[in-house]
């Protein structure tokens, strides 16, 4: 894969990271009494700054972008299971799925992108 591929997934994945580390925000806003409102803020703030290291090209980037979502399915399913599941963990465990895949073919040729902008 070429650096402008590259570069080109490395922006979409941390646009993906971005978007959900929003949505994990939206459940823990709606109802601050929630269950899982603290695993919820906090894989959001780590979704966030990882979306934001991969921007700005930093080096471990893409193995966090491996590493944390995998984290976050595992949980999900151990924490929520099915008996809670509802259309917003489909399209946040959906993501996650894309970015540790995107993250997975960034770590696959590790020479550094250029950032993006």
């Amino acid at each position: 894969m070429n650096t402008k591929k590259k570069k080109h997934l490395r922006f979409l994945a941390a646009t993906l990271l971005l978007a959900t580390g929003i949505m994990h925000l939206l459940p823990v806003f709606a109802d601050p009494g929630h269950a899982m409102a603290v695993p919820l803020f906090l894989f959001a703030l780590m979704y966030l700054i990882i979306g934001g290291m991969l921007v700005n090209n930093a080096r471990m980037a893409p193995v966090l972008g491996i590493v944390i979502p995998l984290l976050g399915i595992v949980i999900g399913f151990v924490a929520i299971g099915a008996h809670h599941w509802d259309t917003l963990m489909t399209v946040m465990f959906v993501i996650n799925a894309l970015v540790v895949l995107m993250c997975v073919m960034l770590v696959s040729g590790r020479e550094r992108m250029p950032a993006v902008g």
